[in-house]
């Protein structure tokens, strides 16, 4: 269970029966056109109502009715994605645009709501491939990003920030400090008020 960060007295439950949506209110299955499964993860635009993106195993659904109907979105040949929670974010100052972190392409970027994906990924490692990738954006400026990947079976991770949107990214990993924290990096966040203060956990 987590609340909202865009949409005031909104919490979402995620389960292997779908998503459960509260807004002062009781608990309410939505899961109509979900396939059933473990919901990776999940991110809601600001629009009235609530526009809802959910990524699962199978790919990306979303829900324009708040959670009450759900359609697949179409994601690039042989995407796949990993079971964390950070990987898929969408702009707080531009609900049409949102990213997603895979093990297979990098970082996607919708502008269309989710209609259609292309990669961003000028600047990160050439073999993305069975990378394990995270995925950041800053509530203060929805243009600068920051992504986690780690590649070759998690025994290499690095750490990029992007600063248009994206466009390109940035290695910096070497401002971690500590030998070796990019490869256990296991969730990202960026401060709500300080578009340079960002927040990582480790797996020690």
């Amino acid at each position: 269970v987590r609340p909202d960060t865009g949409l005031p007295n909104y919490f979402i439950a995620r389960t292997r029966e779908g998503v459960y949506p509260a807004n002062s209110g009781p608990w309410v299955a939505n899961a109509a056109g979900m396939p059933r499964g473990s919901i990776v993860s999940t991110a809601e635009a600001a629009t009235s109502p609530p526009t809802i993106h959910a990524l699962t195993a199978g790919g990306l659904h979303s829900s324009p009715d708040g959670m009450l109907t759900w359609s697949r979105r179409t994601m690039p040949v042989g995407a796949t994605f990993g079971g964390n929670q950070d990987a898929l974010v969408v702009d707080s100052a531009n609900p049409t645009t949102l990213y997603v972190a895979t093990q297979s392409h990098g970082i996607l970027k919708s502008v269309n709501g989710g209609n259609s994906f292309a990669p961003v990924n000028v600047g990160l490692a050439a073999n993305l491939e069975g990378a394990d990738a995270l995925v950041s954006i800053s509530r203060v400026n929805p243009n600068v990003l920051f992504a986690a990947l780690r590649y070759g079976g998690h025994a290499d991770g690095r750490l990029y920030r992007s600063a248009n949107g994206g466009v390109a990214w940035a290695d910096i990993t070497a401002n971690i400090g500590a030998t070796g924290a990019a490869t256990r990096i296991r969730s990202i966040a960026t401060d709500p008020t300080d578009v340079n203060t960002l927040y990582l956990v480790t797996a020690d």
